[in-house]
């Protein structure tokens, strides 16, 4: 095939992806982070569509020669892209990811029923490793970087033994190719997240061909071209059982992860080591290794023993830092709570404070400018006659009584007078208007004081009082 005719399916496949960007864009289709993410700020998700894109592309103009693997590649990436938007149980991602696996081994003539559980097998093998796949898809770069190191050797491969058409692996390369260059970036800066659509897409690809490997060499050996995933996925999910953690819930427990995060070493370093990794593995196993079944069998024994017991040091030497980050995570959740336990705190602080009261910020950072906090007030406080004057004030008493004083500023200072309250400091005179009695037993449970009116606070019983204005604090 002219090397021309692929430079235009590259740039199709790049127009491609800009195009979903934007249908990402305007239908919000985002990944947002959490407390369990390794990364910090909004992206656009899905953008792993182009790996179908490029299979679909590649049928057009190549012929379609898979075409029980072309439906179970779209129906299982079709429903992942709905997952990927909105969230699916996960019954019916298991029963349409086993019936496109269906569909694949159809494709590669091994559905023999008289070895069902043969069978059987291997389709658990089969998705078990697509998920592993995207399980494995938690920093900008890996799910590309690792795959072009499983679809290299896999080229090299073909060349020798031509086990599928060489277009299908040379197109799937150009589509991870374009992903790269939106998503193998530092942390922070990717363009876009592959999501299940593309991490669960390429991985059906990549053992559609990996099966066809497999089926003409009758060698199953060469699932080595997946062991450093496969190392770190069924260590992580045997420390999981051990640690009786759901297994259907997001972590940060991978190796890649623990680098990424703990670590500090950034994305695009952690994924070439991944990356690096598995080409080495393979390219040894395809051009130094004997092609002998026994030797087959004994490298990958060493190799996986070798995998294990790295990640086995690795686990024994950093693990403790996961450790402090859960706690840590645990400790905000926490401190989420207006509790009982954060008021008798805040009482006690207030009444070892020499103002006698303390205050509890709840902006979630010094860039939040809005004003929103618990005020905690012991019996005897002394809170000066104030006024905001370009917000109303919201008070809720949530423990405790007291009365807020509503004042009126007189026209004229009056320094001396009994009728008046005397503020020398700002040479003004007050007269007091009415009291609101707050407390919360009493179903008196807070008030809204409008800009610009003069109040102060007597607390009768020690009170926690929250407080919401708006815009930054001027002192």
């Amino acid at each position: 095939m002219n090397s021309l005719f692929y430079v235009l399916i590259f740039i199709l496949l790049f127009l491609a992806e800009l195009f979903y960007f934007r249908i990402a864009d305007w239908c919000n289709i985002i990944d947002k982070p959490n407390e369990r993410s390794s990364h910090t700020s909004v992206v656009l998700r899905g953008g792993g569509i182009i790996f179908l894109v490029g299979i679909w592309m590649w049928s057009v103009f190549f012929g379609f020669s898979y075409p029980w693997f072309l439906a179970g590649l779209t129906l299982v990436t079709g429903v992942s892209f709905v997952d990927d938007i909105r969230s699916l149980p996960d019954s019916i991602r298991l029963v349409v990811q086993f019936s496109a696996a269906g569909l694949v081994f159809y494709q590669l003539d091994i559905l023999h029923w008289n070895l069902w559980w043969v069978v059987l097998l291997a389709l658990i093998v089969y998705v078990g490793i697509t998920n592993v796949y995207n399980f494995m898809d938690g920093i900008n770069g890996i799910t590309a970087g690792y795959s072009l190191a499983v679809l290299v050797p896999l080229m090299l491969l073909n060349g020798t033994g031509e086990f599928v058409e060489p277009a299908l692996i040379v197109v799937t390369l150009l589509s991870v190719l374009v992903f790269c260059f939106f998503n193998f970036r530092p942390k922070g800066k990717a363009k876009c997240f592959a999501g299940d659509v593309g991490s669960i897409g390429i991985a059906f690809i990549i053992l559609f061909v990996l099966g066809r490997v497999i089926v003409e060499t009758r060698d199953v050996t060469y699932l080595l071209l997946l062991v450093v995933y496969g190392v770190d996925a069924c260590l992580t999910i045997m420390h999981r059982i051990i640690l009786r953690e759901n297994l259907g819930e997001a972590h940060r427990k991978h190796v890649y992860q623990l680098m990424a995060n703990e670590l500090r070493i950034g994305h695009v370093k952690v994924t070439m080591f991944y990356t690096m990794l598995q080409l080495a593995v393979s390219l040894i196993f395809i051009y130094v290794v004997p092609d002998t079944a026994v030797a087959h069998w004994m490298y990958l024994a060493v190799v996986v023993v070798v995998l294990t017991l790295g990640y086995l040091v690795f686990m024994k030497k950093y693990y403790y830092l996961h450790g402090e980050y859960l706690a840590l995570i645990l400790k905000k959740n926490e401190d989420m709570f207006l509790d009982k336990r954060l008021l008798d705190d805040l009482l006690k602080k207030a009444a070892e404070s020499s103002r006698l009261r303390v205050n509890y910020d709840l902006r979630n950072s010094s860039a939040d400018t809005s004003q929103r906090m618990l005020n905690a007030l012991a019996v005897g406080t002394d809170v000066p006659i104030h006024q905001h004057v370009n917000t109303a004030e919201t008070v809720i008493c949530l423990h405790g009584r007291l009365e807020e004083i509503i004042y009126e500023e007189l026209e004229e200072f009056v320094p001396d007078s009994t009728s008046y309250i005397v503020d020398m400091t700002r040479k003004k005179s007050f007269k007091e208007v009415t009291r609101y009695l707050l407390a919360p037993t009493e179903g008196k449970y807070g008030m809204q004081i409008p800009a610009g009116v003069w109040h102060t606070v007597c607390v009768i019983e020690p009170s926690v009082i929250f407080e919401a204005k708006d815009g930054a604090y001027v002192g």
